[in-house]
């Protein structure tokens, strides 16, 4: 039997689901009309019991009975759990709010592919980038996916909603220091004043663990002086699951002569407190003024220089160092080969002209040489067209010499190099030339199909064959 019980200006009823529990539901002002809502989910509840009703589809009208808040407090509370974070949560949340509210999505059941894509082009009309429209729509189709899969949806409605290609409207482009900026800078750190709660050497050890390990901002904070693995082999700078972005132990290796410069700075430093003790907008103002104290220009034409660039700079010099890929990919820690050399590593000019001076000389143009033309096109490589396969039983000293001459290509008919006449190129070695049938008199190409297509005939010995007429 349901009960009701008044709570400032609504009624509210408690009933037993076809599971056996206890509910309560808000029901309305009117003590009438919440008898009657209470009525109507016992009758429900009887029916699913004796099987007249799919439970499912009344789980599913209940879900779609309740509010849109509701399912995404719900919704937060799951990415809590699965151990992501609480701001990362508080985040999503917020990108799916501002898509389902410029959608018109005031109910669970009225999310659509059209109305999140009428909400994503709002947003671009505002005039946001691609990658932060990208933003909302990993955000929003994480939401319909959680809810299909808990059964607050019948099915997933937006699966088939996808990103578009960032790499077409990128506004903030990073590039990597290079090794002189690098040293003005940590110079420009360590010989500056304080800036929010960290001194001039605490920034420029910031600047070179930052270097030294490519670890993010928020993952640099949450360092400690036990995080520091000096004495092992090789050095290296531990950092937790749990602040990682990824929410994977790391165990990255560094540099003896860094290893040297913490073992001094973290001398005093107190065990189980962070190192450095920073904000997150203190960053971005830290490496501003430090830039600025080391004449280091900010941006120039080739991107930006901010505090994640840091990490640019890092991947950029495992892959200029030579690393290979997988290694690069490894103590970058990203998921795909892909994310570390099309995103974040970066050339320099200089590394491509060297690489343009490096290109092997096989080709006449690239050796500085003008290629012969024939008919306004240039002649074939005689490697092409040539067999190389020595002649047995040959006296060399009968073979004419007549230098390197180009064979022209010989068309889809190739005869056995046995049957062909060659050229001699050279003292030690001698070549056939494929080609050269195609330029024989047509009644000689046929007295060569006769020959070859008796079996009693023999071939000409191949000293006459390379005497020549």
């Amino acid at each position: 039997m349901a009960s009701l019980r008044r709570r400032g200006a609504f009624w509210y009823y408690r009933f037993t689901t076809a599971d056996g529990r206890r509910v309560e539901r808000k029901g309305a002002a009117d003590k009438r009309e919440t008898e009657k809502l209470a009525a109507a989910a016992e009758t429900e509840a009887v029916r699913v019991q004796a099987g007249l009703v799919d439970p499912k589809a009344v789980a599913l009208k209940d879900h779609a009975s309740r509010s849109l808040g509701e399912h995404l407090a719900a919704y937060e509370a799951s990415v809590v759990a699965r151990g992501s974070g609480e701001r990362h949560a508080a985040d999503s949340r917020r990108l799916c709010e501002v898509v389902l509210n410029l959608g018109g999505v005031d109910r669970l059941d009225r999310l659509t592919t059209v109305r999140v894509e009428r909400a994503l082009g709002a947003l671009r009309a505002r005039g946001l980038s691609r990658s932060t429209v990208n933003h909302h729509v990993r955000a929003v189709k994480a939401f319909s996916r959680w809810a299909w899969r808990e059964g607050r949806l019948p099915d997933h409605p937006l699966v088939h909603l996808s990103t578009t290609n960032e790499q077409a409207d990128r506004r903030r482009v990073r590039r990597a220091l290079s090794p002189d900026e690098s040293i003005r800078l940590i110079d420009a750190a360590r010989n500056g004043p304080t800036i929010r709660c960290l001194t001039g050497d605490d920034r420029a050890t910031l600047y070179m663990v930052a270097l030294g390990t490519g670890f993010r901002a928020a993952e640099l904070a949450s360092l400690t002086p036990e995080s520091f693995r000096l004495d092992a082999d090789p050095p290296a700078v531990h950092l937790k699951a749990e602040n990682a972005k990824n929410r994977r132990e790391v165990h990255q290796p560094i540099a003896r002569g860094l290893a040297d410069h913490l073992r001094r700075w973290l001398a005093d430093r107190p065990l189980g407190e962070r190192v450095f003790p920073f904000r997150r907008s203190a960053t971005s103002v830290a490496i501003r003024r430090d830039l600025k104290a080391a004449g280091v220009p900010r941006e120039t034409v080739e991107g930006v220089i901010d505090f994640h660039a840091l990490r640019t700079t890092y991947v950029s010099r495992l892959v200029a160092s030579g690393t290979d890929v997988k290694t690069a990919q490894t103590l970058a820690r990203h998921s795909t080969p892909a994310l570390t050399i099309g995103l974040y590593a970066r050339t320099t000019t200089e590394s491509t002209v060297a690489a343009v001076e490096n290109l092997p000389l096989s080709c006449p143009i690239l050796a500085g040489q003008t290629p012969k033309l024939v008919n306004g096109r240039p002649l074939p490589s005689p490697s092409r067209f040539v067999a190389t396969t020595p002649l047995p039983n040959t006296d060399l000293s009968r073979v004419p010499k007549v230098g390197l001459e180009p064979t022209p290509p010989c068309g889809d008919r190739i005869l056995s190099p046995a049957r062909l006449p060659f050229r001699h190129f050279g003292q030690a070695s001698h070549k056939y030339e494929v080609g050269a049938a195609s330029r024989q008199p047509p009644d000689e190409r046929e007295n060569e199909r006769g020959d070859a297509a008796s079996p009693t005939q023999k071939s000409p010995p191949l000293a006459d064959v390379a005497r020549g007429p």
